[in-house]
């Protein structure tokens, strides 16, 4: 059962100063026992949760009970909410949880007590006061050390996350969804406005939730402290975190952030003097939930516990989101004292610790070796704020500010950058990533649970790790136990440690803190894990212990150590910690076990975490682990052993992903080689990253082609080709996968190709003339196109007329009695191009013409002799048109 005990919640932006308390995945959460003063909460305001199979009338009874005026479901009816967040609500009971507005005069204390004794209420609790605690620090510095330390700001150079290095493998990704739960964002800042989520179902400034969401205008997130649709920054906080989220990155303005490329959601619920309440942060991660974020950047927090605000936290880690925090600015252990909402014990919660430019912690900085998991920059980190209307606001529009408030949303960013390497990645995955990737450094060793500083390239590069087995020691959880004297149980500590290290229930020796069985050999062993899909794996737990112990190996007493099991428990061996772990093990134990290392043999204060190394048992499907416990003949009143939370790791032999091949094309001209600087492959993926090679399935039908395994190719069109042609081709990756066939098309555009006219040659009679009916000149000619061809004269013929007609059809008339050769040239036309020049030779053949006798007459005197001769007889008119030699016949 949830403890109904709270204690303040103080939200603190841990910005310049302000530190929102990060909560470790190991944190232990506390509660106390009085109820706050009446100035840490709202007035007239209680949170209350039914428990589960109530009805609404209920909270109509209750109403009516306690005098109250309204109760309200913080959860909105939400009409596009996806099965998972649903499933994810409902399993932690948000929709029970409600609102309660009473008179401002009411004694809320009392109010509160009441109603935690209400058969019907599971909780109670005051609607805490939550506040930004700013110390801004307005020393201005331009160069962002923590993303790419050159020594510029006088720290140690490399004393960043490696973003550089890391930019080489991802960016980000707009599919990536950060809220940003804050003061707000200015997301209209020029470095902001390109990488701020727009929910695709809203239409601005209408009025309507068109998407049916339950909230009104919502276009980039939502405000709560004024219940719109328009969550602006009036502090500069929130602003400032989503810099360093994902200012826009290359785009010649500002800063650059973690992400170049990511969608950041804003949501406000800590308004402009930077206090907020309870219930609006339950409502803005319930929204986050709702609207598809993957990963939550909290800097804010700080006092007390709510039940309430862990339930909807456990909801986001059972939706898969990932809660990161920041761990406080009051250079306090948060081990001892915990700090909220970086303090609630639930799985995708990241405590976030500062770093500064020398890799050293802040003065400020909250810490806890089992508390806060690791750190990152905080100390004057340079980010975008608003130009105006906020006490952080600078005309610029970028300022200096540190925490660890400035440090979480480092943590964010990287944590976009894996989600965007791999979006498969569930939170555990992520979160397991970030903290296996840091680089350890001696201001955080033994001080953090990983001893280390964010490192962003790291993260990309390591093996993943996933969670193989997890159990709360909530229920019993499949474990058994057995052996000589054995008195394991399960439930509630009420000795040695007090309560659980989370939660409410434990395994322990006795629950009541007296084991005294003397000669006990007890096993508490676990169901079956898979480690078969593993490389290696680690085992993680905590523990609390106390038992009669002695400094002499010769002497019996009492002990327990870890053994583990690769054959479903046939056989068992013992497994050891893992270096840099503390072991908590000095000397040996030998009755009734005989000999051998001891685990735990004496009194360790507090919850401790243990880390052991399971490597040897990879590949079963069926190994266990095993708690054994023993005691000597003589037993004193010892609390034992308390056994919570235990874990096992492992980096997962990913399978290979077959590669993906997208269809292309391509365009060239008829009669035109094609190969192309950018080849098949370009647009193909393999989500192992591994290099591909093009594979030919199916050559082209219409030309001729080469295909390299690089992906290049050579394509040469058939000639006079035009029109589609295709071919298929794999990708196949380095280990042999293959994708499916994927199909290049290739348009061969058509080119028009010149007509060839040819020569030709005719004959006729001399003084005949010549008809040639079409196609004449164009008969023999060709156009590859087959388009109609046209005849144009170019040059007309010596020794005759000529008619020449388009169809090439002509009529040639040779001069008068002239015989021989006559020719003319012609062009034949597309009806685009003209072809080459081609000669039409007409041979005019020779016929005989009949000499023309022309009447002489001649004068002589009577009685003379007449005598002509031959030049100038009978034959000297007379003509012959073909030269002929004439003779005169009498």
């Amino acid at each position: 059962m949830k403890s109904i005990e709270k204690i303040i919640v103080v939200l603190i932006v841990c910005s310049v100063i302000f530190g929102a308390m990060p909560v470790s995945g190991y944190a232990k959460e506390k509660k106390v026992s009085n109820l706050p003063g009446p100035d840490t909460y709202a007035p007239g305001e209680v949170i209350v949760k039914l428990k589960s199979g109530s009805s609404d009338a209920e909270i109509s009874k209750i109403i009516s009970k306690y005098n109250a005026k309204t109760a309200k479901k913080i959860l909105k009816d939400n009409k596009k909410r996806d099965k998972l967040a649903e499933k994810s609500l409902k399993k932690f009971g948000i929709e029970r949880i409600y609102i309660l507005e009473v008179s401002e005069s009411s004694d809320i204390n009392k109010l509160v007590n009441k109603l935690n004794n209400n058969p019907d209420v599971e909780y109670a609790e005051p609607n805490y006061i939550v506040h930004i605690d700013t110390n801004p620090n307005d020393t201005f510095f331009s160069n962002l050390w923590g993303l790419h330390n050159t020594g510029q700001t006088g720290g140690t150079v490399d004393a960043d996350i490696d973003a550089p290095e890391a930019w080489e493998i991802q960016t980000g990704s707009s599919d990536v969804v950060i809220a940003v739960i804050d003061s707000g964002v200015d997301y209209l800042h020029p470095d902001l406005e390109r990488n701020i989520w727009t929910n695709p179902g809203e239409t601005p400034d209408d009025g309507l939730d068109n998407d049916n969401n339950g909230y009104t205008d919502d276009v980039h997130g939502y405000d709560f402290v004024s219940d719109d649709g328009a969550p602006l920054d009036g502090y500069g906080h929130g602003t400032h975190v989503a810099g360093t989220i994902g200012a826009v990155g290359n785009n010649d303005l500002g800063i650059v952030g973690v992400n170049w490329n990511v969608a950041i959601m804003p949501i406000r619920f800590l308004g402009n003097t930077g206090s907020g309440t309870t219930t609006d942060g339950i409502s803005s991660i319930i929204y986050a939930i709702d609207n598809g974020a993957d990963i939550l950047s909290n800097s804010w927090g700080g006092g007390s516990y709510s039940s309430g605000m862990k339930d909807t936290i456990s909801a986001a880690n059972d939706a898969g989101i990932l809660f990161v925090a920041a761990a406080g600015n009051a250079d306090s252990n948060n081990d001892n004292n915990p700090h909220y909402p970086s303090s609630y014990y639930v799985p995708n919660v990241v405590a976030v610790a500062a770093t500064d430019n020398n890799d050293g912690k802040p003065s400020f900085s909250n810490y806890g070796l089992k508390s806060v998991d690791l750190g990152a920059p905080g100390a004057i980190i340079y980010s975008t704020v608003p130009t105006e209307g906020g006490s952080l606001s600078d005309p610029s529009g970028y300022k200096n500010l540190s925490g660890t408030s400035m440090a979480t949303p480092h943590v964010a960013g990287v944590a976009g950058l894996i989600k965007a390497q791999f979006p498969q990645y569930s939170s555990d995955e992520i979160k397991a990533r970030l903290l296996e990737s840091v680089d350890n450094i001696p201001s955080l060793n033994g001080i953090t649970v990983t001893g280390g500083r964010l490192n962003a390239k790291n993260s990309l590069i390591i093996a993943p790790l996933s969670v193989l087995f997890y159990d709360d020691m909530e229920t019993a959880g499949g474990w058994t136990h057995s052996g000589s004297g054995d008195n394991w149980e399960s439930g509630t500590p009420l000795s040695g440690p007090g309560s659980a290290k989370s939660g409410t229930n434990v395994w322990a020796t006795k629950l009541n803190g007296d084991y005294a069985i003397n000669n006990m050999d007890a096993r508490l062993t676990s169901p079956s894990i898979d480690l078969s899909i593993v490389s290696s794996a680690n085992l993680t737990f905590y523990h609390h212990y106390d038992m009669e112990s002695t400094t002499d190996g010769s002497i019996g007493y009492d002990g327990g150590i870890l053994e583990a099991s690769g054959d479903g428990g046939s056989s068992w061996t013992r497994i050891t910690p893992v270096g840099g772990y503390p072991t908590d093990i000095s000397t040996r134990y030998n009755n009734p076990l005989g000999g051998g290392s001891a685990y735990s043999h004496y009194s360790g204060a507090g919850w401790h975490y243990a880390v052991f190394d399971m490597s040897n048992y990879v590949g079963s499907s069926d190994a266990k682990i095993q708690f054994r416990f023993a005691t000597d003949s003589s037993v004193n009143d010892y609390p034992g052993w308390y056994i919570d939370d235990v874990t096992v790791l492992g980096e997962l032999i990913e399978p290979n992903i077959a590669p993906v091949a997208l269809d292309d094309s391509y365009n060239v001209n008829e009669d035109t080689a094609l190969a192309p600087a950018i080849g098949v492959l370009d647009n193909d993926t393999d989500a192992d990253n591994d290099v591909l090679s093009a594979v030919l399935v199916a050559v082209p039908s219409n030309g001729a082609l080469t295909l390299i395994s690089d992906g290049s190719f050579t394509y040469i069109p058939a000639a006079n080709f035009n029109g589609a042609d295709n071919f298929t081709y794999k990708a196949k990756d380095s280990k042999n996968a293959e994708s499916s066939p994927a199909t290049v098309t290739i348009t061969v555009n058509p080119v028009n190709d010149i007509p060839v006219a040819l020569d030709d040659s005719y004959s006729v009679n001399e003084d005949t003339s010549l008809d040639v009916p079409a196609a004449g000149v164009l008969s023999n000619d060709t156009d590859a196109d087959n388009d109609a061809l046209s005849a144009e004269l170019v040059a007309v013929p010596s020794n005759g007329t000529l008619t020449l007609n388009s169809n090439g059809s002509f009529t040639y008339t040779p001069v008068a009695s002239f015989n021989g050769a006559d020719s003319f040239t012609y062009k034949a036309n597309d009806g685009m191009e003209d072809s080459n020049i081609a000669i039409v030779t007409i041979l005019v053949n020779a016929i005989n013409n009949v000499p023309v006798a022309v009447d002489d007459s001649y004068n002589v005197n009577e009685d003379t002799h007449l005598e002509v001769s031959a030049a100038t007889g009978v034959l000297d008119n007379d003509t012959d048109a073909d030269n002929d030699a004439l003779s005169a016949v009498l």
